[in-house]
């Protein structure tokens, strides 16, 4: 369960990343934390670990606190999925984040299994765990962005 919450979070931050990369309207700093969300999402998939889960951990933690900020200074948008997202930060994007945050915080705790390991170990070689995350990270972007 734990690590099936750390790869939930660690997917959503491929995407969230890969959207930041291919916008066309994105600044290059933005692209830069795009291109950091994906190397460390994608890692932590496949090698996982006390330490990657302790970074997305932080990660997240800092994206919930620049959240707040973001929602005390009335901003028009969160840019979490991207410039091209216009959904203003709201307490669930906070609610979603420390969540997450917690998730890989448990898992840099326990040293959860990485996982892709545990992936390979679910029926069918992983597709039901790839169908479970595939899933969960679309719901919760289109839950993030509208």
């Amino acid at each position: 369960m734990i690590t099936a919450l750390f790869a939930f979070a660690s997917a959503l931050l491929v995407y969230a990343g890969a959207v930041k990369l291919v916008s066309r309207r994105e600044t290059w700093p933005s692209r830069g934390l795009g291109l950091v969300e994906v190397v460390v999402g994608a890692v932590a998939l496949v090698v996982g670990g006390r330490v990657l889960a302790g970074v997305v951990a932080a990660m997240y933690a800092a994206f919930a606190v620049y959240v707040v900020v973001a929602m005390r200074r009335g901003a028009e948008s969160c840019g979490c999925f991207g410039a091209e997202e216009d959904t203003p930060p709201s307490p669930r994007h906070v609610v979603i984040d420390g969540v997450m945050a917690g998730g890989a915080a448990l898992a840099a705790w326990t040293a959860a299994s990485a996982p892709v390991d545990v992936a390979v170990d679910t029926p069918f070689s992983g597709v039901v765990y790839a169908v479970f995350l595939l899933t969960a990270t679309g719901m919760t972007a289109a839950a993030l962005t509208t």
